[in-house]
């Protein structure tokens, strides 16, 4: 599964509703790794550490990583 960037009102209250951990990414750099969205307005997004603005950050719902078996592929 592929990282999922969060835009809509549905994505977060999504994620919110789950408890997935979230990163937040600020002018192309990771500003926060594993982190629970708390709330969120059409302005701001709250973080455990802080608020962010929606127009300035991204939020990306990290992708699942496949665990090899040291039994597959063979």
């Amino acid at each position: 599964m592929q990282n999922r960037e969060l835009i809509t009102n549905e994505d977060l209250d999504e994620v919110i509703l789950k408890k997935e951990f979230v990163e937040v990414w600020v002018n192309g750099a990771i500003a926060e790794k594993a982190v629970l969205i708390e709330s969120y307005t059409n302005e701001a997004i709250k973080v455990s550490d802080g608020y962010y603005l929606r127009a300035n950050c991204t939020i990306i719902k990290p992708g699942k990583k496949k665990v090899l078996s040291m039994f597959e592929g063979r």
